[in-house]
């Protein structure tokens, strides 16, 4: 944002105390710079500079008797104190320097950063990288260090690191001190309280990727016990280790379209989510929509020129719906010859029911299921993919309805006019000598412009 200082209002941050308002002129330019200048300081670990600021800040208000404004200063004193209480003293000489350690398990390794400002631990972080199979880790290493630095605004002077990089080294170095636009040092620990520090990230990355590898273990074993409880719930003739989930979205029959998301093994297959738009159903009918829909997928399933996604065969059809939306697909199935093949359920909303086909009655999970909440999360991914598409579809219909009906108004025009105001209710509150510095538009178009909208 460009801040010129003549805004009406300031955001609710200026009135809670968080910003000083440069937007409304309650600061100039040199007040913002200084708080500026300060966040730098406080993220580097300087916080003595800042201490001694504020504390001749206070005083200042505290003489003019601007006790509410001393006391604001108080509080962010008090505030920078606790933070300090929290840091950790790692460095005796006051070093500034960030501590690298990684730790390779398969194709992915884990990457533990510590930054270390003014001897101070004030903040770490940890980052996963899909490795080769054949990468060595000092590959890994070179290539974090380039990645991080690329993009990170704070080279410190000194950077520890657990391997040497042999003879890119002076790549790097040479990388890094351009960026930091002085000496880096790249150092290898070998002793003393640096390899203490070392070992201490190091030991972080091994418990980082253990702990990983724990978590993912834990989910797969949670994805086996729920989907082992929907094919005994369900009674499935197979495993369902792909799941096809199917949703429709529409607003008064208008712009309908459809979802199909894929789960496999528990787990979201984006790439083989799919779209519908649904073409031959007129008015609300939710029931024909999902009939069409899962129509044109099964005619796929036999079609031998269908590509590879709509050939597989899922082990169950999911649907969005109650015993109506059930019924509708069921006949589907039928009349394709799919009812023996493929399972077919349906999840409602209201009570969490779920239908089958041969069962009369409705099955009902218990709410600590693990069954039932990976139904749920597969029933509102695919509601949340259809509703998603249905908005796009609806906006760029609105768009073209209003705009290309204007006689004079072609793709380049209603492109240059969404570029500069960004919405049709934007154009439509311009004014002629706005719409008439675009590109094409004279003023007779400009006034059809301004009278079709409003």
């Amino acid at each position: 944002k460009n801040i010129t200082g003549t805004d009406d209002r300031a955001c609710l941050d200026f009135y809670i105390n968080r910003c000083i308002g440069p937007c409304i002129g309650a600061a100039d330019e040199f007040q913002y710079q200084e708080v500026i200048n300060q966040v730098e300081m406080f993220l580097r670990g300087q916080t003595k500079q800042i201490l001694t600021q504020l504390n001749i800040k206070m005083l200042g208000f505290a003489e003019d008797l601007e006790f509410e404004k001393a006391s604001m200063i108080r509080d962010q004193i008090n505030a920078i104190g606790s933070v300090q209480e929290k840091q950790k003293v790692l460095s005796a000489d006051n070093d500034d320097m960030d501590v690298i350690a990684l730790e390779q398990k398969n194709q992915e390794a884990w990457v533990e950063i510590f930054f270390i400002r003014s001897g101070k631990l004030v903040g770490r972080d940890h980052y996963l990288m899909n490795v080769g199979i054949n990468d060595e880790m000092t590959d890994v290493l070179l290539a974090f260090l380039k990645q991080f630095y690329e993009v990170s605004l704070d080279v410190p002077k000194t950077i520890l690191i657990q391997f040497e990089l042999g003879l890119q080294e002076d790549e790097i170095l040479q990388f890094l001190t351009v960026k930091r636009g002085a000496k880096v040092s790249l150092i290898t620990p070998k002793r003393g309280p640096r390899k203490q520090m070392m070992n201490m990230v190091s030991q972080n990355a091994v418990q980082g990727m253990t702990r990983l590898h724990l978590e993912k273990r834990n989910q797969i074993d949670q994805n086996i016990i729920a989907l082992d409880e929907i094919q005994e719930a369900l009674s499935l003739p197979r495993f369902p280790k792909r799941i096809e989930c199917y949703d429709i979205s529409n607003i008064q029959g208008t712009n309908p379209v459809g979802s199909m998301i894929v789960f496999e093994n528990g787990k979201p297959k984006k790439s083989d989510y799919r779209k519908f738009q649904i073409k031959n159903v007129l008015g609300v009918d939710d029931y024909m929509m999902m009939r069409e829909m899962l129509g044109r997928r099964l005619k796929r399933l036999k079609d031998d020129q269908s590509s590879e996604i709509w050939k597989q065969v899922p082990d169950l059809i999911l649907i969005d719906g109650g015993k109506g939306h059930l019924a509708a697909v069921l006949q589907v199935f039928l009349e394709g010859g799919f009812y023996d093949e493929i399972p077919l359920a349906s999840i409602a909303k209201k009570k969490e029911e779920i239908f089958i086909p041969q069962n009369p009655e409705s099955i009902q999970l218990t709410d600590n299921s693990q069954g039932l909440y990976l139904m749920q999360r597969i029933r509102d991914e695919a509601h949340r993919f259809a509703v998603t598409y249905h908005r796009h579809r609806r906006s760029k219909n609105s768009l073209k309805s209003k705009l290309d009906a204007i006689q004079g108004i072609g793709p380049t025009k209603r492109k240059h006019l969404i570029n500069k105001f960004g919405s049709v209710s934007n154009v439509a509150a311009s004014d002629l000598d706005e719409l008439m510095q675009i590109p094409g538009i004279n003023k007779s178009l400009a006034i059809k412009i301004l009278s079709e909208l409003n």
